[in-house]
């Protein structure tokens, strides 16, 4: 699908809408207000829009979603939004030599978040969160509200489910003194019992600092 791709963000707040002329799957609306998270899905949320809402939310308070894209971003700020960063070297990923920075957030998450930046220019290049999940176990209830057999029956494999979303940066260009990235990769997957996958490719044309942005852009209804 093709469509359009907007960012728009300040301190605290941020929202990125991708809009497609598709009537099954109309797009992407994620929007941050402060510590209040929305996700908008027409007619229903998408499976990236799922997994944001409900196992990713941190990646979307701490301002993570989105890099240097985003005003929002925890690095700009000096006291990290009370996160801790843990170096862990140099990683060698699709061939390239990459700084390798875990985030952890303030408030206790599951999600496994890890920064990567340019071996010599640092500049940010690539965003994974993981996280693993087992499904939980469904008791076959009797009609008399009795647990039938006396047994717990698993309605799904145990084996566990891993969420992982990455995002990949690239193309940087100059804009108003500032080298931010111009091409945006997501790429959302499942594997395990299930296994799903999502990619998004965003291409900007066009990125504007220091104007004032209309308190709406940010209210969740």
């Amino acid at each position: 699908l093709e469509g359009k791709a907007t960012i728009v963000s300040q301190p605290g707040d941020s929202r990125i809408v991708i809009k497609y002329a598709n009537p099954t799957y109309p797009g992407e609306d994620v929007i941050v207000n402060g510590s209040k998270v929305q996700v908008y899905g027409r007619p229903q949320r998408s499976a990236l829009g799922f997994f944001l809402y409900n196992e990713g939310t941190p990646l979307l308070t701490e301002g993570v979603f989105q890099g240097t894209l985003s005003a929002n971003w925890p690095l700009f700020d000096p006291k990290l939004r009370s996160a801790k960063l843990a170096y862990d070297g140099l990683k060698t990923i699709d061939g390239h030599q990459l700084h390798e920075v875990r985030y952890v957030p303030q408030k206790r998450t599951d999600l496994d978040i890890r920064l990567y930046f340019g071996k010599d220019d640092f500049r940010h290049v690539l965003t994974i969160a993981t996280i693993n999940l087992t499904p939980r176990l469904i008791s076959n209830v009797g009609s008399a509200g009795g647990i039938a057999g006396g047994q717990d029956v698993a309605n799904a494999s145990q084996q566990p489910i891993r969420y992982r979303v990455e995002e990949r940066f690239s193309n940087f260009d100059q804009f108003g003194g500032l080298t931010l990235p111009t091409a945006q990769e997501i790429h959302y997957s499942i594997e395990g019992r299930r296994a799903a996958n999502q990619r998004y490719t965003n291409t900007f044309a066009e990125i504007i600092n220091n104007v004032s942005l209309d308190p709406h852009n940010f209210e969740i209804k």
